[in-house]
């Protein structure tokens, strides 16, 4: 839907591992072999995708359409956007500065 499918190696969900933290874990290890050693950003949009984001060492950025979610993500230090086209801008921005 956001014409960003080509840039996608790989694709993980609840048919590959039940808990988030593992996905991340997993999709970490298919990606570079070894999950701690990568650097990785991970784009949730709930609470429970911080702390997996965090539990498996890697950079949470959610995004909050809602204010509450915004305040909420304000309040625990989290970097936000209000949609995924503007995270990935973001991410990407980000990404070409360093």
């Amino acid at each position: 839907q956001v014409g960003i499918i080509e840039y996608i190696d790989h694709i993980l969900g609840r048919e590959d591992e039940i808990l988030r933290v593992e996905q991340i874990r997993k999709a970490k290890t298919k990606m570079f072999k070894c999950f701690h050693d990568a650097k990785c950003i991970f784009i949730g949009d709930a609470l429970w995708d911080v702390k997996a984001a965090l539990q498996s060492h890697t950079v949470p950025f959610m995004i909050a359409s809602e204010v509450l979610k915004m305040l909420q993500f304000r309040e625990l230090g989290m970097s936000y956007a209000n949609s995924i086209i503007n995270a990935l801008r973001f991410v990407i921005k980000s990404s070409c500065v360093q």
